[in-house]
């Protein structure tokens, strides 16, 4: 291996990496020549080798390791080499290495979010714009998936696009402002989910991963998820949500809390219990994708990409998860995942903000340059950077993005959108504002949903 230089901490592990690591054992052993329990040490990958940090008081040892392709870590490695013992380092150099180092053993694992399809439920907001770049809180829906990705450890993401994989890439970049690395993965048309997965067979390489839809929105984080999946040696892993309606969704029968099949869509479901947009597989997923064969829709199917590993005598994990989930696929979700994120808003005015005669109840965020004057805003409610407000009531449950301007306007459970302009409008509800859209005169009540560039105008 190289000098211990090369892999100290912390130059060399992501800021983005170092996370809290809960082992499910009290006291931890170092690796020895058997190979490591993936719950004891952490691991990173460096050069497609990789490298088990033993930490102590005070320091730790790192060891190269060669891993069997296509197979977990801990599954027949062989230490080949110890390096000297190393002393701890925090970011800022001053806690030992048992304090910083986190798990790495998600850090072998690879992420697919899925950033393509047509949205056609979403238009008019699609006509112009992807469907995982519509914001909820102020937020690209993709960049959530993202963001959960890069904090439960996995950092190298592939992005399946599509038809909009320009607006895609200038949205989201290399990845590096999210402390990830993508990389992107062009479907050649939206024939399903397991269509997608099995274009980034050659990213994937053989090491397991993380599947996640773009347009999907999950309270709480993966981490648990990932870790779990790492850890326990399953050829897949999904997450479950009991829905008032299954039948719109594949849906999970169960014997016991074993997982047994999924039934896409049934007119009759064997359970309440939704199979989300969330999966975790092994490499050997592939074998299975490459034998299938379209649906009635002409799709590959996720669901029958589980039932075919199920059918091998494989295990495929499942959880229910308690947490709010939601499918951004229709406007009335976009709104429902804008009040529960927004629920959650801490907060906060920017040091170059203005606000004059202006009241502020409940949570309300307000970002840099923003403006109010004569203003009641009542919470919870975020407002974008360069935003322009003059006598208005805003909230609760609103969203206004950058560089909006609302004059004379009353508004609720509602997303303004970036650029977009609304004038003398007494009472808009439940509604979507796209970007650079002109709003003049809309009455009280209205519930509008106008895509990019429109014009509403009643004339009194």
């Amino acid at each position: 291996m190289g000098s211990v230089a090369d892999v100290r901490i912390p130059e060399s592990l992501p800021q983005a990496c170092l996370l809290p690591y809960r082992a499910r054992q009290s006291t931890p052993r170092r690796a020895d020549h058997t190979g490591a329990p993936p719950d004891l040490c952490p691991w990173w990958r460096r050069n497609h080798q990789l490298y088990i940090i033993s930490a102590g008081e005070g320091g730790g040892e790192l060891a190269r390791v060669d891993a069997c392709p296509g197979r977990l870590p801990w599954q027949g490695t062989r230490v080949v080499h110890h390096s000297q013992r190393m002393a701890g380092h925090s970011p800022d150099g001053t806690r030992a290495a048992s304090n910083v180092v986190s798990a790495y053993t998600s850090l072998l694992m690879k992420g697919i979010v899925l950033a393509g399809g047509k949205g056609s439920r979403l238009r008019p907001f699609t006509y112009s714009g992807a469907k995982q770049l519509v914001p909820v809180a102020n937020t690209p829906v993709l960049h959530f998936p993202v963001h959960q990705l890069v904090a439960a450890g996995v950092t190298e993401i592939a992005l399946v696009v599509g038809d909009t994989a320009g607006q895609i890439r200038a949205a989201m970049g290399d990845g590096l402002d999210f402390g990830a690395k993508f990389t992107y993965v062009r479907q050649a048309a939206p024939l399903g989910i397991a269509h997608a997965v099995l274009a980034c067979r050659e990213f994937v390489g053989g090491d397991p991963f993380v599947l996640y839809l773009g347009d999907n929105v999950l309270n709480g984080g993966i981490t648990e998820f990932v870790n779990v999946f790492a850890s326990g040696g399953a050829a897949g892993s999904v997450i479950l949500k009991a829905v008032g309606d299954p039948r719109a969704f594949g849906v999970a029968e169960l014997c016991g809390e074993r997982l047994v099949r999924v039934v896409e869509k049934p007119a009759d479901p064997p359970s309440n219990l939704a199979v989300i947009g969330i999966y975790a597989f092994a490499p050997g997923v592939f074998d299975v994708i490459a034998r299938q064969v379209p649906s009635a829709r002409g799709e590959l199917e996720i669901a029958d990409t589980i039932n075919g590993l199920l059918e091998r005598g494989l295990v495929v994990t499942a959880s229910v998860t308690p947490e709010y989930w939601i499918d951004t696929g229709k406007m009335e979700d976009i709104l429902d995942a804008n009040r529960v994120l927004l629920a959650g808003l801490s907060t906060s005015v920017h040091p170059s903000a203005t606000v004059s005669d202006s009241v502020i109840e409940g949570v309300v965020a307000i970002g840099a340059k923003a403006t109010l004057e004569r203003c009641r805003i009542i919470g919870p409610v975020v407002i974008g950077a360069g935003v322009t407000l003059g006598d208005c009531e805003v909230g609760p449950d609103v969203a206004i993005a950058d560089g909006a301007s609302l004059q004379s306007v009353g508004i609720r459970d509602s997303i303004v959108m970036q650029d977009a302009a609304l004038t003398a409008c007494p009472g808009i509800e439940s509604s979507m504002i796209g970007r650079f859209t002109t709003v003049s005169g809309a009455p009280a009540g209205s519930r509008l949903t106008l895509g990019d560039h429109s014009r509403f105008e009643v004339r009194q």
